[in-house]
């Protein structure tokens, strides 16, 4: 198998035994765009807090960990890569993005939970 760089682009998956999944795919530039990311560094603070206070209703590391190197990248200035590590909550686990979209909604960090939204394909 050889090396493949797409860089910017939809493709879902390329080589022996590679699946795609999901009809759509939206371009990261496109949820990116225009996001301060001292807003969004700021927002998943207030979501991690959140989460780490509704550990006792079940476990959250996956959740957690996933959220932190999302804020780790937005205070470093870079909104596509913690975008591009949010996506990693739609396959974290059954539900796991979409707990953790309705736990954004709920605590009004909106901005975050629309980067969620799109992030994991919530249509």
């Amino acid at each position: 198998m050889g090396t493949y760089n797409f860089d910017r682009s939809q493709i879902q998956a390329v080589g022996d035994g590679a699946q795609g999944h999901g009809d759509q795919t939206m371009n990261l530039l496109e949820i990116a765009n225009g996001i301060d990311p001292k807003i969004l560094a700021q927002q998943l603070e207030i979501l991690i807090n959140a989460v780490v206070a509704k550990q006792s209703e079940g476990d959250h590391s996956a959740a957690l960990a996933i959220l932190n190197s999302a804020k780790t990248a937005a205070e470093g200035g870079k909104v596509e890569e913690s975008v591009t590590i949010l996506q990693k909550l739609g396959s974290a686990g059954k539900t796991v993005g979409t707990v953790v979209w309705e736990m954004a909604k709920g605590v009004g960090v909106k901005l975050l939970a629309d980067v969620i939204k799109d992030a994991i394909g919530i249509r």
